[in-house]
């Protein structure tokens, strides 16, 4: 489950932190991450519900981050469609890179 060791990077915990959060050993983090076990659907619902993603993304069947019913509740406008619509035809440099600023002007702006 790459996508799970990424929501946990992103987030700035340790493979422990998110061990402890969950009551597992950091072991059994490190057997998800690397694939040689998998979650049962219990742990699944509770990262999903833990990083506010869809079990589809955590197992990598969509590229879509938000689950369904949040899709629904909040459908994107046009401005949000256009820039989504930049961002997928750009390189992974260009996106690290935004997500970079992304990041720096969340932590720069008053809440």
């Amino acid at each position: 489950m790459k996508k799970l060791k990424e929501l946990r990077i992103e987030k700035g915990l340790s493979q422990q932190q998110l061990a402890e959060q969950f009551g597992v050993s950091q072991q059994t983090v490190w057997k998800y991450e690397t694939g040689v076990n998998e979650p049962d659907i219990k742990m699944l619902n509770q990262y999903a519900d833990y990083f506010g993603v869809s079990i589809d993304y955590l197992v990598e069947r969509t590229d879509c981050p938000l689950p369904p019913a949040a899709a629904v509740k909040c459908p994107i406008t046009t401005d949000e469609g256009i820039l989504l619509q930049w961002y997928r035809t750009k390189s992974s440099d260009i996106k690290k890179n935004l997500i970079v600023l992304i990041k720096s002007l969340k932590k720069n702006s008053p809440a």
